[in-house]
């Protein structure tokens, strides 16, 4: 999802791999992290379902090079991916620990066991 502006709301739909049987995790990345990291908020939902609340800090769904690959993600339990759909709904907003805003982008990486 590109950020183009200071404040900017932006939604991605995204679908879950046909070959999904469930959902068990997700993870944001950026090619401006402190960004994300700082100014990042916002839900999900999937299968129309709220797993993550509106303003929900990006920097919890962050990982760091000090876990073992096959942990970096965070943990949504076993869902069951239903109509496929991933709504994610975030905002840029200000934040007094940053010196400004730049444009940037955020990845969305959903994890799933295959059927």
């Amino acid at each position: 999802m590109q950020i183009t502006g200071a404040q900017q709301s932006v939604k991605g739909s995204f679908i879950v791999d046909k070959n999904a049987a469930t959902i068990f995790g997700i993870v944001l990345s950026s090619n401006r992290d402190d960004l994300l990291y700082f100014r990042g908020k916002q839900s999900l939902h999937i299968n129309g379902e709220e797993f993550l609340p509106a303003n929900y800090e990006s920097k919890f769904l962050m990982h760091g090079l000090q876990l073992p690959g096959a942990e970096r993600y965070f943990e949504l339990g076993e869902i069951n991916p239903g109509n496929r759909i991933v709504d994610v709904n975030y905002t840029d907003t200000p934040n007094d620990d940053m010196a400004g805003f730049a444009p940037y982008t955020v990845f969305v990486n959903v994890y799933s066991r295959r059927m």
